[in-house]
């Protein structure tokens, strides 16, 4: 919450409007557990590896590729967002998971990544436009493609609206990301 005083002074008369807001930013961040907003294709287990909320979920890789979990979800406002994910800490994830993001039916962007993070954290997938409303999916695919690891992990994803005016100097301090 921000607090302050609008003066207005006019000749001989000074009035004082004392002003409240409450900044709130938007944050839109879907689990593994939420019904009807997460879904799995192919064969999943419950991890005992976990990074947000009660669980988390893995694929073995050695399934074959096609395997994937997708978060679907929305934004209140039209704007850029900064698309993170989590993947609990562990030794055996893939080195080549593939996130794809998409808007409406159509492809933002997508990025392979390397899964074998040293601590469980949020790690950006790129800044991207969403229209306030549209259906938004974000999946991780086993591709087959991979040197390093036994399994492919997913627990949440999180869209953090990037203030417009911070998107330059944002997008250019993360360009090696993917931006």
């Amino acid at each position: 919450t921000i607090s302050d005083t609008l003066i207005i002074r006019a000749i001989a008369t000074e009035v004082r409007l004392p002003v409240s807001a409450t900044v709130e930013y938007l944050v839109r961040i879907v689990d593994n557990d939420d019904t009807g907003a997460y879904y799995e294709s192919g064969t999943w287990n419950t991890s005992v590896a976990f990074a947000y909320g009660r669980t988390s979920r893995f694929t073995f890789l050695n399934q074959g590729p096609g395997q994937f979990a997708r978060f679907m979800t929305s934004v209140p406002q039209t704007g850029y967002y900064d698309v993170q994910e989590i993947v609990p800490n562990s030794t055996n994830s893939t080195d080549n998971a593939l996130y794809t993001i998409s808007s409406d039916g159509r492809v933002l962007g997508s990025l392979f990544m390397d899964q074998r993070q040293p601590t469980s954290r949020w790690v950006s997938l790129g800044a991207f436009r969403f229209q306030a409303g549209a259906p938004i999916e974000v999946r991780v695919s086993n591709t087959g493609v991979y040197t390093a690891g036994d399994v492919l992990r997913t627990d949440a994803v999180k869209l953090v609206w990037v203030e417009p005016t911070l998107l330059r100097q944002y997008t250019v301090d993360n360009d090696s990301a993917g931006y």
